[in-house]
């Protein structure tokens, strides 16, 4: 399982920094490996990311997992900032 520390909060606010971490599986699919990452949040299940796209190999697939989780905490973690103003 990788680790992946949160991106933090919006704004310059800085708040509690959750370990967010993401269990990757491979499944063949015509021909291919078809990739997917269970995303969790201090060890409670929050989200699945899938790559359609076939990749050469694990580490590569890894590498495009992490970038998309990167993107997707950003826009998650701002989303739950924003509710708490609200």
């Amino acid at each position: 399982m990788n680790e992946m520390q949160s991106t933090g909060g919006v704004g310059g606010s800085v708040r509690d920094r959750p370990l967010w971490t993401m269990s990757v599986e491979a499944e063949p699919r015509d021909g291919e490996l078809r990739y997917r990452a269970d995303v969790f949040e201090n060890g409670v299940f929050i989200c699945r990311i899938a790559l359609s796209g076939g990749f050469a190999n694990q580490a590569a697939a890894e590498i495009e997992l992490e970038r998309r989780l990167k993107r997707w905490m950003t826009e998650y973690e701002s989303r739950c900032e924003k509710a708490d103003w609200d």
